[in-house]
């Protein structure tokens, strides 16, 4: 009984032995870390050097980013798939939500070949005031889309054409005012904001058209 009774003594020596030792490095650590100012102030060297583990990671404060951004790896981005018409049977005004909020905008989604019109259908851009309020809100800013005319049908085309304020331009071929998207056929619309570029016009927009067989 009295050689238990002695380990247990040994035993929590041992630990107040362990606890003063790091209690001590501690307060060496802070003393060594800490200055004091003739005014009472206090500064621990070490907010200065070591870094959490917050501080390696990359945040941005809003939507609004003001000034270079570099990526360190692959960037990817887009937005939603937003679906114009499942099958295009009368003309249709494109909204700035479509534009400002889809990667991809397509019109006869769900149409077959006895349901969609052959007709030139049109699809109309919206008019530049409303770009201005959802994405294109400063001079210089620039948004893409994908324009996809999904129709089985070739002759069922659909005629891109500028919103108010707006000047279209198809690639290879200048200033048009319209460009027509065969059946299955894709193309890639760029949209620019220039405050009067050109007499009243406030948008450049370039079209690159894709056919089903490219």
């Amino acid at each position: 009984m009295t050689k238990k009774i002695n380990n247990g003594v040994f035993y929590v020596a041992i630990s107040l032995v362990a606890i003063l030792a790091v209690g001590t490095v501690a307060l060496a650590y802070a003393v060594n870390n800490t200055n004091v100012f003739e005014d009472g102030s206090v500064y621990n060297n070490y907010e200065a050097t070591q870094e959490t583990p917050e501080a390696n990671l990359g945040a941005f404060p809003g939507p609004d980013v003001y000034g270079d951004v570099t990526v360190h790896g692959k960037l990817v981005d887009g937005g939603k798939i937003q679906n114009a018409s499942t099958t295009l049977t009368t003309n249709i005004t494109l909204t700035a939500a479509q534009i400002c909020e889809g990667s991809v905008i397509t019109v006869n989604s769900a149409a077959t070949t006895a349901t969609v019109s052959a007709a030139d259908l049109t699809v109309t851009f919206p008019a530049t005031s409303t770009l201005w309020t959802s994405c294109l809100r400063e001079e210089g800013a620039h948004v893409s889309v994908l324009f996809a005319n999904l129709s089985p049908t070739a002759a069922s085309t659909t005629v891109l054409t500028a919103g108010g304020g707006m000047d279209l331009n198809e690639a290879g071929d200048g200033s048009v005012t319209n460009v027509v998207i065969g059946g299955g056929d894709r193309a890639k619309i760029e949209l620019y904001r220039h405050t009067a570029f050109e007499s009243n016009l406030d948008v450049y927009g370039i079209v690159t058209e894709f056919s089903a067989a490219d």
